[in-house]
């Protein structure tokens, strides 16, 4: 029986990425699944992935250890286009989908800051104490949209954090199975606003440095 063999996708940076870097090469994921591995290379800018090709005691002379890490393994994620509405497989490992979750969530926060408005710091406070005094409805209709600078925070700040709360306790690891049609985020934010920017062109917005 010819033995399985494992497939290690290293992240190749040139020094125009990461100036400072010792190590030009880190390991981003695996797969035992030459078909995967292909589909991804093809989503990918293969000059900056470099593919070893490898079997379990192989493996086990370089990590001292043959268990390839799951939060490291080359999965599928079905994602929709905002702008055709069809949905695209993505080839990403958990890891990876764990940060562009927190990136894609704090994207979303940086548009909502005041930070983005050329202001002073007095008409910021100013256009804060207008949304704070608000009517219900109004502020209630703000909030469903999802529009809360992160200013509003530091003055009211909440128990929870704005990335970490999303993610602490969530499992990314997805065995040898797919995560579907669900982001994992998705199952944690109860805002309607939180769950929409979950998109094909979100994900690409936050990738392109990987891509």
């Amino acid at each position: 029986m010819e033995e399985r063999k494992y497939y290690l996708i290293y992240r190749v940076y040139g020094k125009k990425e990461r100036p400072d870097i010792k190590e030009n090469a880190v390991i981003y994921g695996w797969t035992s699944s030459k078909k995967m591995l292909k589909a991804f290379l093809q989503q990918r800018d293969e000059k900056k992935y470099s593919i070893f090709k490898m079997d379990k005691d192989q493996i086990g002379e370089i990590f001292h250890h043959n268990d390839l890490p799951e939060e490291k393994m080359l999965s599928i994620l079905k994602v929709k286009s905002s702008s055709s509405g069809e949905k695209f497989a993505l080839f990403i490992t958990p890891s990876e989908l764990q940060e562009c979750e927190k990136k894609i969530q704090k994207l979303f926060d940086d548009l909502c800051s005041l930070q983005s408005v050329k202001c002073s710091n007095r008409e910021q406070m100013y256009y804060l104490n207008l949304i704070i005094h608000l009517k219900k409805k109004y502020f209630d209709a703000l909030e469903y949209i999802g529009y809360s600078p992160p200013e509003l925070d530091i003055l009211f700040p909440s128990a929870d954090d704005m990335n970490d709360r999303y993610y602490e306790g969530m499992d990314y690891k997805c065995g040898y199975k797919d995560f579907g049609n669900i982001v994992p985020g998705m199952t944690a934010v109860a805002d309607t606003s939180r769950l929409i920017i979950y998109s094909l062109e979100s994900f690409i917005r936050v990738m392109k440095e990987d891509l």
